[in-house]
């Protein structure tokens, strides 16, 4: 899918960097609203699936790193065929409150531990290929939380070097 691509993830990072840019230069901070896999209220087959939880995932980190002060992600909870977090199988079901998850909830419980953190410089000390990593550090808890995104159809196996910290680890 063009959404894990890297040249996708590339123009995504341009645009932020962009944004930034902007913030920065009026002392202000970003955040992305209105955001999510696909515009126009996403794309079957695509918002839908696992490979937009991936995305996900990787897409908030980024943003994070890139001093991404919030994003604001759209949900339709009456239609489970768009990008929704959460939606209601039928008009019924969404009357009374019945809701099932879809794939885009799951980066933001994943990367929901990184609220209050800030990106810290991190590099890995060989090349994975697919794999992507980012580091964040919540000062008050000296805690270090890496977010690894393997992109690849292999398994990745990371180990860290940070002593005298606690690290936690979220993997999608």
């Amino acid at each position: 899918s063009r959404l894990l691509s890297s040249h996708t993830r590339e123009r995504e990072g341009e645009v932020i960097a962009r944004y930034m840019k902007l913030a920065n230069s009026i002392h202000s901070r970003l955040r992305i609203d209105e955001t999510n896999s696909a515009s126009c209220e996403g794309e079957s087959g695509v918002s839908n699936r696992y490979g937009a939880a991936l995305w996900g995932a990787d897409y908030i980190v980024r943003a994070m790193a890139a001093g991404v002060s919030g994003m604001d992600f759209h949900n339709q909870p009456e239609n489970c065929q768009t990008y929704s977090l959460v939606c209601a199988p039928s008009s019924e079901d969404l009357k009374r409150g019945v809701l099932r998850r879809q794939p885009m909830l799951y980066p933001l419980l994943l990367d929901k531990p990184l609220d209050g953190s800030r990106p810290i410089p991190s590099q890995q000390t060989h090349e994975i290929k697919g794999l992507v990593t980012y580091a964040f550090e919540k000062q008050e808890q000296g805690e270090i939380m890496i977010s690894a995104v393997n992109f690849s159809k292999d398994p990745a196996e990371i180990q860290f070097d940070a002593p005298q910290k606690t690290i936690s680890v979220t993997s999608l």
